[in-house]
């Protein structure tokens, strides 16, 4: 009996020396004067190897790595241990029985695992040779990746040996796998021509599993004589399986567990999805440790799943078409239904594609910037962020290509907005300067917006399609089954900031002329020879405009208020690049219906589509910035995008551009309205004694109405609801046109 630790250890001396151990769990206690104890009491046995157990790992360990999960750390790999086999002396159990079953690595899809086989834990260990056999096709790799840049990587059949030389004195055997589809399968994406997630789904994996083994030889120095090697060996087998995870269906079933779960639950958290009902992403927070490898099961609004966040994925990959009432691929918007209606939960074959598709470039993305996990507008986080500026603004004013991405918001053109409203083209109103004004307005995070969230993806939470980081671009216009053309063509990585950046204006850059048509705001509003974003000026009360206190610049109107601007000969009576600018921002935040569409005969809204960007702010009225992202919900005659234009442009603590303000024709002087002094006493004439006839008797009259009036009131007036209740309602165009009519004080000179 020995003491250990105020416990006492019973051990046992068999035949042979054999020592046997009354708790095994006892080893990793022991210390070295324990070990010579025992030793003594064995005679010191020379093929004793009862001390290469003590202290140790030994075996085969496995390990995935998902930015930002990093429970444990082995090696300094910051990545999560699903496998770890601590043999038992004196050999490992090849095949398996009842109490001894083969292990199992349980992996989603193709995911690269890291294999390790870790020697005994003593002094003078030497790993000679490595084998691993793999009875599944596949590539063995130096690292965790998704690619294959510096051809490192090896690819073998099924069942042919993959072989580890040249070993450092006690260093352990790190091999990194992943499975290939038959060499006869077409590549699924540019730079993985031989993975495929969806090959590799439960269904199509033998219930079996693969079959795998490790073969480790190693020499351990001789007790009696240090200078002698003696040979060990390490042989276990093991099975990769693989499966369709899926929620449960009857009531009371034990839900799906293990790592397989564990990884998707990672993936989507890291993707920016949550698990909550009601907060879509950035909002939501994430399940807790011990439950992200049970595959929890629930939808209701209560509920807080993985089931939800797989849902929720699965729904975003349907096709970009923008059109809601087009069959089952429509627009999801907020409504939770449709996200129901497009997924099943299940992580089948799409789903293995699906997940693969978004993996490879936010792999790529959060390695490329493995030292920041996080990055966002923040003094000491937006290092790089002048340069992607800088190379976004270049897409605006050059294009990619004159097929699909034409040059659309050039500097001249800029520069002609900035001078319109009374300011120099300098660094504080350059382009950098408004695209940096736009992201703080759509999201100031790329990743990591929690501390303890690091290299998560920065979601919209006001939606269910997935709107990603700074521009806040809907993820199935990008990745989804059927992208955007614009998006396709050019290619970027969503994931990586730069990238992202460059978005805003891949987005509203890219031409409408093919399908599928997906955003293209800049591109109606400054390219486009068809029917695009700019009208004529058609409210023959509209006379001019002013920015501050600058002067007024007359507009010249027509009746035909439907008439295009763009084309090769444009009418005088066409809005300016200032308004192309403020119709084309709204456009982005969604507000196409009445910024953009045609007048439509019958069209029943409150606010007629077709107009000039003042006649909107004429008809529609300003409801918040925290409403939908469209124009006229229900006939509202809101404007909740033209509120969000106005905001971007113009706020202190935006872009600070001076708002436009427009003068409007509000009625007629009466013919014998009379001349007043200062305080407001009609003047005579000093010989009949009769009131002197103001010089404007007669004329109309003109009160201000802008941009500025229209999101910031500057006074409230009394109304009655649809019950007569009274309330206080912040004025608009008409209210201002009444106030001016009442009182001279709020009129202003007609150009």
């Amino acid at each position: 009996m020995l003491s250990l630790g105020g416990e006492e250890l019973q051990i046992t001396l068999g035949e042979n020396q054999q020592i046997s151990f009354s708790n095994l769990a006892h080893i990793d206690r022991l210390d070295p004067a324990d070990l010579l104890t025992i030793r003594l009491y064995s005679n010191q046995d020379a093929g004793n190897t009862l001390w290469e157990y003590a202290f140790t790992r030994n075996g085969l360990h496995v390990y995935y790595k998902i930015p930002g999960n990093e429970e444990e750390n082995n090696e300094e790999r910051k990545d999560i241990e699903i496998l770890s086999l601590l043999t038992e002396p004196p050999a490992p159990v090849l095949g398996g029985d009842a109490s001894h079953p083969i292990p199992v690595v349980r992996t989603l899809g193709g995911l690269r695992l890291r294999y390790r086989y870790l020697p005994p834990s003593t002094n003078g260990v030497h790993i000679q040779r490595v084998t691993w056999t793999i009875n599944h096709r596949g590539r063995y790799c130096s690292d965790y990746g998704v690619d294959d840049p510096t051809g490192q990587c090896h690819i073998r059949e099924a069942g042919v040996p993959f072989v580890q030389i040249g070993f450092a004195p006690e260093e352990s055997a790190n091999v990194y796998w992943e499975p290939l589809a038959d060499a006869s399968q077409p590549p699924l994406l540019p730079g993985t021509p031989q993975v495929r997630w969806d090959l590799w789904a439960g269904q199509n994996t033998d219930d079996e599993g693969v079959q795998a083994h490790l073969r480790a030889e190693y020499t351990i120095p001789s007790q009696a004589n240090p200078n002698v090697a003696l040979p060990r060996y390490y042989n276990q087998d093991f099975v990769i399986k693989t499966r369709e995870l899926a929620p449960v269906t009857e009531e009371g079933a034990e839900p799906m567990e293990g790592s397989d779960v564990a990884m998707l639950e990672a993936m989507l958290w890291q993707f920016g999805i949550s698990p909550e009902r009601d907060n879509r992403g950035y909002s939501g927070s994430r399940k807790g440790s011990a439950d992200r490898f049970r595959y929890s099961s629930g939808t209701a609004a209560t509920n807080s799943s993985l089931e939800l966040m797989l849902r929720r994925f699965q729904a975003r990959n349907f096709s970009a078409n923008e059109n809601p009432d087009d069959g089952p691929t429509g627009s999801l918007g907020r409504s939770f239904p449709r996200v129901m209606a497009l997924s099943d939960g299940v992580v089948g074959d799409d789903t293995l594609r699906h997940l693969q598709r978004a993996w490879i470039p936010y792999y790529k993305a959060s390695t490329a910037h493995s030292t920041r996990p996080r990055i966002g507008n923040q003094p000491d986080l937006d290092a790089g962020l002048d340069t992607w500026l800088s190379e976004a603004v270049t897409i605006w004013r050059d294009g990619l290509n004159p097929n699909y991405l034409p040059a659309t918001y050039t500097e001249n053109r800029h520069n002609a907005v900035i001078a319109a409203a009374g300011h120099a083209a300098d660094e504080d109103y350059s382009q950098e300067a408004l695209l940096k004004t736009w992201l703080m307005a759509e999201s100031s995070f790329h990743w990591g917006l929690r501390l303890n969230a690091p290299f998560r993806m920065n979601e919209g939470g006001a939606d269910e399609e997935g709107s990603l980081s700074f521009n806040q671009v809907l993820y199935r216009y990008r990745y989804s089954d059927r992208p955007c053309n614009v998006h396709k063509q050019v290619g970027l990585n969503y994931f990586e900031p730069a990238d992202n950046l460059k978005g805003f204006a891949v987005h509203t850059g890219g031409s409408a002329l093919r399908y599928p048509q997906c955003g293209s705001s800049f591109w109606f509003a400054f390219h486009s020879d068809g029917r695009g974003t700019v009208r004529v000026y058609g409210d023959p009360d509209l006379r001019g405009y002013r920015h501050g206190n600058g002067p007024v610049t007359p507009i010249e109107t027509t009746n035909n208020r439907n008439q295009q601007c763009n084309g090769a000969s444009p009418p005088a009576s066409c809005e300016g690049d200032y308004e192309r600018l403020a119709k084309a921002i709204g456009e982005y935040n969604g507000a196409a219906d009445i910024l953009r569409s045609w007048v439509v005969a019958g069209d029943a809204r409150t606010v007629i589509r077709g107009l000039s960007w003042p006649e909107i702010l004429r008809h529609a009225h300003y409801a918040g910035l925290n409403g939908g992202n469209d124009g006229d919900v229900g006939g509202t005659g809101a404007c909740y995008s033209c509120g969000y234009s106005i905001n971007i442009r113009t706020a202190a603590n935006r872009f600070n551009m001076t708002p436009r303000t427009y003068i409007w024709r509000g009625g007629t002087n009466p013919e014998d309205m009379p001349q007043r002094d200062a305080d407001g006493i009609i003047l005579l004439d000093p010989v009949s004694n009769e009131p002197l006839i103001h010089p404007e008797a007669g004329q109309d009259l003109c009160f201000a109405y802008g941009e500025r009036e229209w999101i910031e009131p500057a006074f409230e007036v009394l109304v009655f609801d649809a019950q007569g209740n009274p309330q206080q309602q912040p004025a608009r165009f008409d209210n201002y046109r009444e106030r001016a009519d009442g009182d001279e004080i709020y009129r202003v000179g007609c150009p």
